[in-house]
C-alpha cells in the first residue's frame, strides 16, 4: 500500500503551537521536512531530527533537517527510544493515526522525555460531519489522502485524542482546531443535531463544535514536568 503523498506545505497551526525555546526535536513522519525547516528558520539554535517510513521523504527531508532516518515505529526493537533521551520535544504531524500502536509509541516517548519535555501532535478528526454522513449513506470510500486516507489505521475524536495523551503520561497545555469552510456543512450539522435532540442526546453545543474541525493540533507536556 502506498503511503500518503508527500506534502511540501507547512502545517501553520502545528508550527505556531511549538514553544520557541525548544532546542531539540524529533519529528515522526517528517515528510519533506517543511515543518522542521520552517521552525529552524525561526529558531536557528534548534536541532531537528526526522523519522519517516518513506524513503523518498527521507531523501527530501535530509536536505533541510539535521538528520533523518528511515524508520517504521511499529517494527523498532526494544530500546530504540533510548537514543533520544535528551530530546526536548516530539512532533507527530498526522502520523499517530498511521501507527498500529500509537498508545505504546507515546508511552515509549514519554519514558525518555526529560522533565518539562513536550509532545506536539496533529490528528484528523474522525468525528467530522462528513465522515459520519458518508457512513450513514454507505459511501465510506478510502482515498489517497484526507480524513479517509487508506493508510489510516487508528481513528480519534477530540475527546479520545485527549485521553490518548493523558494515558501516556502527558498533560495537555493547549489545543487548536484546523477548520475550513465547507459546502453544506451547516445544513447537514443542523439536521444531525435535530435528530440527536429527538432521541434525547444532550450536550448539543459541544457536539456541534466537535463535528466541524478536520484536524486537531495539541501541545502536551510530560506530567509532573
Amino acid at each position: 500500500m502506498k503511503q500518503t503523498p508527500m506534502s511540501f506545505e507547512v502545517n501553520q497551526e502545528l508550527l505556531d503551537i511549538l514553544p520557541s525555546s525548544i532546542q531539540s526535536v524529533v519529528e515522526v513522519g517528517c515528510g519533506s521536512g517543511a515543518l522542521g525547516d520552517a521552525f529552524k528558520k525561526r529558531s536557528n539554535h534548534c536541532i531537528w531530527k526526522g523519522l519517516d517510513i518513506d524513503r523518498n521523504c527521507v531523501e527530501n527531508a535530509s536536505r533541510v533537517l539535521d538528520s533523518v532516518a528511515e524508520v517504521d515505529l511499529d517494527l523498532v526493537p526494544e530500546g530504540f527510544f533510548q537514543q533520544f533521551r535528551q530530546i526536548e520535544c516530539w512532533v507527530f504531524g498526522d502520523s499517530l493515526e498511521h501507527l498500529k500502536d500509537p498508545w505504546g509509541v507515546l508511552r515509549n516517548v514519554v519514558e525518555v522525555l526529560p522533565a518539562q519535555g513536550y509532545v506536539a501532535i496533529c490528528v484528523p478528526n474522525s468525528q467530522h460531519w462528513s465522515v459520519w454522513l458518508q457512513m450513514a449513506l454507505g459511501d465510506f470510500k478510502y482515498m489517497d489522502s484526507g480524513l479517509l486516507d487508506r493508510t489510516h489505521l487508528r481513528w480519534f475524536s477530540r475527546a479520545t485524542i485527549i485521553t490518548l495523551l493523558e494515558e501516556a503520561g502527558l498533560h495537555v497545555l493547549k489545543g487548536v482546531k484546523r477548520e475550513y469552510s465547507e459546502k453544506n456543512r451547516e445544513l447537514v450539522i443542523a439536521a444531525f443535531l435535530r435528530f440527536c435532540q429527538s432521541i434525547g442526546i444532550k450536550e448539543l453545543q459541544q457536539l456541534e463544535q466537535d463535528l466541524k474541525p478536520q484536524q486537531y493540533v495539541f501541545l502536551a507536556q510530560k506530567a509532573g514536568g
